[in-house]
């Protein structure tokens, strides 16, 4: 399956609307555990308390009335 970048664009205008912009933080620990720079996104922070809020919306907003 292959996303468009029209079809990127449209999902981030319905989810700007109803989830969280949440922040990038540096793991200083897991990334002296990696060994490399390690990042973490605080998906969290979200009302849900997870990501999975972002495809539900996107997927929702593609549905026809009938669906």
């Amino acid at each position: 399956m292959t996303v468009s970048l029209a079809e990127v664009l449209v999902a981030r205008r319905v989810l700007e609307r109803h989830v969280l912009r949440t922040p990038l933080l540096e793991s200083v620990a897991l990334g002296r555990v990696a060994g490399c720079r390690a990042t973490l996104k605080l998906e969290c922070w979200q009302h849900t308390g997870s990501f999975k809020v972002r495809g539900a919306l996107a997927k929702l907003a593609t549905l026809t009335p009938d669906e």
